[in-house]
């Protein structure tokens, strides 16, 4: 018995001595958040929702573009449909005063039918901040918002939030219901940064190269022969400057042509 306790103890200190943090005995820390935004990840929390038995689903990501172009893609409304893998189809609605409104279409899982609702949008562009909530549809309730923060440790990047609260109704579980919201919140801001990535390219394709070319300062072969042609015709026109406009040559040096004499000096030599 004594030696069982022994093994029972060595063992008991082995399992407590490959749980203690290694490097000098400093404690290994996680990543912190801002590490983690850095590496690209998208950082999820959750929040219990008031009048809804869903939680509000927050994901912040990085994006290495500005504030002004993420504002772009956010409020390019009629663009949804392409940019979010989730959406379906969008169409836009009469606006009401500055409410701006869409009818969304969701794709379902089988044999579920599709989700469709009409969201109305209020944008504050000085708080760069959008709110939307569902005015109608077959949810049981939905809203949400997307804000944009800058970044003080990189100025040409911003750090943006998107907020969900999508409640399906009583047919869903509410941990179904949260992983569900959680997957879409990831999925968009992902799309976001990808639709950004392709704007970007896009502009500086479309800018003017500021490199000359030093390649054409040599002549290629082709261009060889355009020029001779055009020296040949340089050459006949310095001939053809010698004559006259009757075709006749000039009276300039050895050329000049001696006219035989008239009768009149024949008779005065003689």
């Amino acid at each position: 018995m004594a030696n069982l306790r022994y093994v029972v103890y060595f063992l008991l200190l082995a399992g407590i001595m490959t749980l203690w943090p290694s490097g000098h005995g400093e404690a290994q820390l996680l990543p912190s958040d801002e590490d983690r935004l850095n590496r690209g990840e998208v950082i999820i929390s959750f929040k219990e929702a008031p009048d809804t038995r869903v939680h509000e689903v927050k994901g912040e990501i990085l994006f290495d573009a500005p504030a002004e172009m993420v504002w772009e893609v956010m409020t390019d409304y009629k663009e949804y449909a392409r940019i979010f893998p989730d959406i379906h189809a969008v169409e836009v609605l009469p606006s009401k005063d500055e409410t701006k409104r869409l009818h969304v279409t969701v794709k379902n899982i089988w044999p579920s039918p599709d989700y469709n609702y009409i969201l109305a949008f209020a944008e504050d562009k000085p708080a760069w901040t959008i709110t939307w909530k569902m005015e109608e549809g077959n949810l049981k309730s939905l809203y949400g918002s997307f804000s944009i923060e800058f970044f003080p440790k990189d100025p040409k990047k911003v750090k943006a939030i998107y907020v969900m609260a999508r409640n399906q109704g009583w047919i869903v579980p509410t941990l179904n219901a949260d992983l569900a919201n959680r997957a879409i919140v990831i999925d968009r801001l992902l799309a976001v940064r990808k639709e950004l990535r392709e704007r970007k390219k896009a502009l500086d394709e479309d800018k003017p190269s500021d490199i000359k070319p030093q390649w054409r300062k040599a002549i290629f072969w082709w261009e060889k022969d355009q020029e001779e042609p055009a020296q040949n015709k340089d050459d006949a026109k310095e001939g053809e400057a010698t004559e006259n406009k009757e075709g006749k040559p000039t009276d300039s040096g050895a050329d000049k042509e001696e006219k035989p004499p008239s009768e009149d000096e024949g008779k005065d030599n003689k």
